[in-house]
């Protein structure tokens, strides 16, 4: 699989919220404490904010058909 990685814009938000809402409601427990999740104005908020900081980032990485696939945010 092709990915590339790309910072995130608060387009993204929506996408961003299924997928950590869908890895919370995991059994397993994947680093989330429980299934709650930000809103997508939540997300969308964050992003920006991100974007505006100098010292972080959130990245996003894209499959070749434009799917997003992960995420990393750095701070």
């Amino acid at each position: 699989m092709s990915v590339r990685v790309r910072r995130a814009v608060p387009g993204d938000a929506g996408t961003l919220v299924a997928m950590a809402s869908t890895i919370a409601a995991e059994e397993q427990g994947w680093l989330l404490a429980d299934s709650r999740w930000r809103s997508v104005g939540d997300e969308r908020r964050y992003i920006r904010a991100l974007q505006r900081h100098p010292d972080a980032a959130l990245v996003v990485a894209v499959a070749a058909g434009g799917e997003l696939v992960g995420r990393l945010s750095v701070m």
